[in-house]
């Protein structure tokens, strides 16, 4: 299995020329990617582990903030969003990247609030 990196825009799209991962090194390559997944995944088995981007979250969510408020209120606290949105403009999901924690969650992991 290959791995392809790409620069994406901030809404998610692909964008520039794909790069192989054996271009960059191994430690972006599918093993380590493998190994980064189990670490997540059992990170977020344990207790508490998601408290802190709960409440980060939590905090930032205003319905008088516009989406780059909201990404920026996050950033702040070293957390990326990355919204899955259709065609017509609609958020339908949303991933959020804890650079402090090492922790990515998709919002429905971390409640129906999300």
């Amino acid at each position: 299995m290959q791995v392809v990196s790409r620069v994406l825009t901030d809404d998610g799209y692909g964008i520039g020329t794909p790069i192989k991962s054996s271009k960059i090194g191994k430690d972006v390559g599918y093993k380590a990617l493998q190994k980064y997944y189990e670490r997540s995944k059992s990170a977020l088995k344990q207790d508490g582990t998601l408290n802190r981007l709960r409440q980060t979250v939590r905090d930032a969510m205003s319905p008088n903030n516009t989406r780059n408020e909201f990404r920026q209120l996050l950033k702040a606290e070293n957390i990326d969003a990355i919204f899955r949105i259709n065609p017509v403009g609609r958020i339908y999901g949303v991933t959020f990247i804890d650079h402090n924690d090492g922790i990515v969650a998709n919002g429905s992991v971390l409640g129906k609030e999300f």
